[in-house]
């Protein structure tokens, strides 16, 4: 898919509401890419989620760098 006029759309919610159902739906009505915000966690984030333990500011540190990495990329293309 590709970007369609510099759009970037971004879903959010808390877990379980359906974000990925609604973000797969609006990417492919609008034909843009879908980017999945958990594929983008550290390794350390992911461990901590698995064992139930909340992440604080720190943790989603380098989760949001990767993120905002990514739009940029998809941005400039």
């Amino acid at each position: 898919m590709h970007m369609q006029e510099g759009r970037i759309i971004i879903v959010i919610g808390v877990s379980g509401v359906g974000k990925t159902t609604v973000a797969k739906k609006l990417a492919k009505t609008l034909q843009l890419e879908l980017i999945e915000g958990d594929d983008y966690h550290p390794d350390s984030n992911i461990a901590k989620m698995k064992n139930g333990d909340p992440l604080n500011d720190t943790d989603r540190g380098p989760w949001l760098e990767a993120l905002n990495l990514k739009m940029q990329t998809l941005k400039d293309n």
